[in-house]
């Protein structure tokens, strides 16, 4: 049975199964989602999608008036005809509106509160009725915050996939609706609504050395990945992390990243901007974008952190000229 994650335009993903034999539109329409379909017949082309992973048969029931060769070698496929080999990431060419998903949303309690640093708060969290927790590592979820209206707020997954357990990794900043509540508020035992999962960053397959730039709690989805990469196994490429904090106390989970480095073909460098540090270096993650550093490779690249972070590193890359065969941001708050 495959795992088929539908992302669509307006960056809500579902997560689904597809029983052995099935269309990802069959599988779609079991899971009572609507994707864009007319003919069912590989005639139309209404049903086109993106894939971005996975393995699967298209089959050859289908006419070049609904999908081009040069469309099936861009990764483009019909979902009526596809059938899932392996799990499998695919873009829906519509909006989760338009194909009537429901996000899904349901009741998780606090399992513990920790203060990883004066600023920092690791949130770890367990589903009230033990369901497993599905998303793509990378990707983040909206938590209401009690007694605020129904206002909600978005954090990004740190943890393992696939549980009845959820971590997140919160900067607590100085004022703010969920900063105030996590820094006095909220309580082990305490149950709170959670919808998920959102987002467009997350990990693609690993087919080429790749390189995470990680600024503050943009750490966050970067340990989900790592998490992943190292329950699936298989990975061939060096993948090396450039972590920047404000200061020493702000690099957080440094001994869960020191632990990834005997597990998969992992090196990461730290650096602090805001302080001289005798444990880490001076300054921003940019100054090892240096064409005499990474050469001539060309790298898939993650990025997430605050906006100028991201800005500067993409900057840097671009003036140093170094290759990316695949780029992803994610831009936010730390």
């Amino acid at each position: 049975m495959a795992t088929i994650a539908l992302n669509f335009e307006d960056g809500y993903t579902r997560i689904i199964k597809g029983r052995a034999g099935d269309t990802v539109a069959n599988a779609a329409f079991g899971a009572k989602i609507n994707i864009p379909l007319d003919c069912n017949d590989g005639v139309c082309g209404t049903c086109k999608c993106r894939v971005r992973s996975g393995s699967f048969d298209m089959g050859d029931n289908y006419i070049e008036d609904a999908i081009t060769d040069q469309e099936i070698a861009q990764g483009f496929a019909l979902a009526c005809q596809m059938v899932p080999q392996s799990d499998m990431v695919i873009d829906i060419l519509a909006s989760s509106a338009v194909c009537k998903v429901k996000n899904e949303t349901f009741a998780a309690t606090i399992q513990k509160k920790e203060f990883l640093s004066t600023e920092i708060v690791k949130l770890t969290m367990k589903a009230v009725d033990g369901r497993k927790i599905t998303y793509l590592p990378g990707q983040y979820a909206h938590i209401e915050i009690p007694h605020s209206g129904g206002k909600t707020r978005c954090f990004s997954f740190s943890g393992v996939t696939g549980t009845d357990t959820l971590e997140f990794i919160i900067r607590i900043l100085p004022d703010g609706l969920s900063s105030n509540y996590l820094r006095t508020h909220a309580h082990e035992g305490e149950t709170l609504s959670i919808t998920l999962p959102f987002g467009r960053f997350y990990l693609r397959d690993i087919t080429a050395p790749t390189l995470f730039f990680a600024g503050g709690t943009g750490i966050a989805p970067f340990l989900a990945m790592l998490e992943r990469l190292h329950t699936t196994g298989g990975v061939k490429h060096p993948i090396h992390l450039f972590y920047g904090a404000t200061t020493d106390e702000n690099l957080v989970e440094l001994a869960r990243l020191d632990a990834f480095k005997s597990k998969l073909p992992f090196q990461y460098q730290t650096c602090v901007s805001n302080e001289k540090s005798e444990k880490h270096a001076q300054g921003f993650v940019t100054q090892w974008i240096d064409k005499k550093v990474l050469g001539t490779t060309a790298y898939d690249m993650y990025i997430c952190g605050p906006p100028p972070m991201v800005d500067a590193v993409k900057k840097s890359i671009q003036m140093e000229g170094i290759h990316s065969i695949h780029f992803y941001e994610e831009k936010f708050m730390t």
